[in-house]
């Protein structure tokens, strides 16, 4: 359950791709936010 990453239904590539950097981005923001707040 990584990132969400399993439930990912992107039809191409670049789909794929951007969506699994909005998660890793979301994930690293909400993590920072936890620990520096």
């Amino acid at each position: 359950t990584y990132y969400n990453a399993e439930n990912n239904r992107a039809r191409s590539l670049i789909g794929f791709q951007s969506r699994l950097e909005i998660a890793i981005l979301a994930y690293n923001l909400a993590y920072c936010l936890e620990r520096f707040n």
